[in-house]
């Protein structure tokens, strides 16, 4: 039986989203811009429950010679809370492993990759979505051949 894997990137032309194309094995592949394909795509995966869920943005901070493993998120979309009035955490358990250049990091930021983050994490600690979740911090000026190949190479066990 294949696993139903669901991708979604950023935009239509960043590293995010010619690495999501370029991956085999991707059952669904979506791109958001804004708040709205958020919510979209948010009441898409739970109506369809895909096994997997993996998550790509941009990264432009250091460790620019890594993609990170993002391990948590948090309530805060820029410089507001996404619900509640104090900072919260959730944890993110990545379905992939460290390897080569792709490590584990806690800083996915208060963009709008964490504000998705923070949807799907909310939406799988409430039971509405039943699935496995990893989200890729991929630097913008990394080489989209090694990204393509490291990436592949994550998500080929479960293939």
């Amino acid at each position: 039986m294949t696993a139903r894997i669901f991708g979604f990137a950023f935009t239509r032309f960043n590293i995010s989203s010619r690495t999501l194309y370029s991956l085999s094995g991707i059952d669904y592949r979506y791109l958001l811009w804004g708040e709205s394909t958020m919510n979209r795509y948010l009441k898409l995966i739970i109506d369809k429950q895909p096994k997997y869920l993996v998550g790509m943005g941009i990264y432009t901070g250091r460790d620019k010679e890594h993609i990170r493993i993002e391990t948590v998120c948090t309530n805060q979309f820029r410089k507001s809370y996404i619900s509640g009035d104090t900072i919260q955490k959730q944890v993110i358990k990545p379905f992939v492993q460290e390897s080569g250049v792709c490590i584990f990091s806690q800083s996915i930021g208060a963009s709008y990759c964490n504000l998705i983050s923070w949807k799907i994490m909310s939406a799988i600690s409430e039971g509405k979505l039943k699935c496995q979740y990893t989200f890729l911090h991929i630097p913008k000026s990394m080489n989209v051949e090694l990204v393509r190949s490291e990436v592949q190479k994550l998500l080929n066990h479960i293939l």
